[in-house]
């Protein structure tokens, strides 16, 4: 496969992000701008290279159009589709922008290019085209319709049976709660963390999505036990400030130039303890006695190790 210059795949990759955009809803300059600067810092964009980019993909037939000002000039996407055949350096180019999302380790871009790659698939004719469009790699073994949907009972913390394949003892229905999807970038996994009946005495525990077959039932009775996470305040300086995102259900407290404090959820003692390690002596307070306890004494544990 050709290499693309870091340009290309720059240029590509802002183009992708902008069309992802218009074919969500019509979009504001200000409300483009806005998630670029919180999604991709990295891609610099500005009044003239957007009026470049609207350019770009008119040539390639989106129809775009620039609303009224009663509309706060809202760019909307018009466009008719078309079957659509990608030539082999056109599709090196869409599976590079690809890697890159996939390699930001970030579920919302994955998700948000794989809605959009899903899009488009609709309207390549060549089955095999289709197929290297909607392989991501790992993700590929993830059933995003399933992960959609469990995202969304997350968010109201519904109870719902799920058929699992558990690698140790086989498929097995379990109730429970649902709580929250987190992308462990580590290990690049997805897990569905949530209160079930049998696991983990009512405390938080998870299941790879990947090896959730299907939800049997949308909806069970709320029967389930769970004891809900304990909250803890965490302040970081330097460069984990700087690369600090917000994730879900996180609350920013305090911002300055030289420190960032927000409030978090202890999922579990040993997740959290291996997360204030990854920031290292830019950690500068933890505000729990007993998770600042652990954390000295896995730093103890390693020093021995050492010794």
């Amino acid at each position: 496969m050709d290499k693309v210059s870091p340009k290309i795949n720059s240029t590509g990759l802002r183009l992708f992000v902008l069309l992802q955009l218009l074919m969500q809803k019509d979009q504001t300059k200000a409300e483009i701008f806005e998630y670029f600067k919180n999604n991709y810092k990295n891609l610099n964009i500005s009044t003239d290279i957007l009026r470049l980019d609207i350019n770009t993909l008119r040539t390639a037939g989106f129809d775009i159009v620039a609303g009224e000002k009663k509309d706060n000039y809202k760019y909307s996407l018009k466009w008719n589709p078309l079957k659509i055949n990608f030539d082999k350096n056109e599709i090196n180019i869409l599976n590079q922008i690809k890697t890159l999302i996939i390699q930001s380790a970030d579920l919302d871009k994955i998700m948000d290019l794989y809605n959009l790659f899903e899009k488009i698939s609709k309207f390549i004719n060549d089955e095999n085209t289709k197929e290297r469009f909607l392989n991501f790699g790992y993700f590929h073994n993830v059933n995003f319709n399933l992960l959609r949907k469990l995202i969304a009972y997350c968010e109201k913390q519904q109870c719902i049976e799920i058929l699992y394949n558990s690698p140790n003892s086989g498929e097995k229905n379990i109730s429970l709660k649902c709580y929250k999807i987190i992308h462990d970038k580590n290990t690049n996994k997805i897990h569905l963390w949530c209160f079930a009946n049998g696991y983990n005495e009512g405390k938080l525990a998870y299941f790879r999505v990947e090896n959730i077959i299907k939800i049997s039932k949308n909806s069970i009775p709320e029967d389930i036990k769970f004891i809900l996470p304990e909250k803890c305040k965490i302040t970081l300086k330097g460069k984990s400030m700087e690369e600090y995102k917000q994730e879900n259900g996180e609350k920013i407290i305090k911002k300055t130039k030289d420190y960032v404090k927000f409030e978090t959820e202890i999922l579990t003692e040993f997740h959290f303890v291996q997360r204030i390690l990854n920031y290292g002596e830019d950690c500068i307070w933890v505000d729990n006695a007993n998770i600042r306890k652990r954390i000295l004494e896995k730093l103890y544990e390693i020093k021995k190790i050492y010794e």
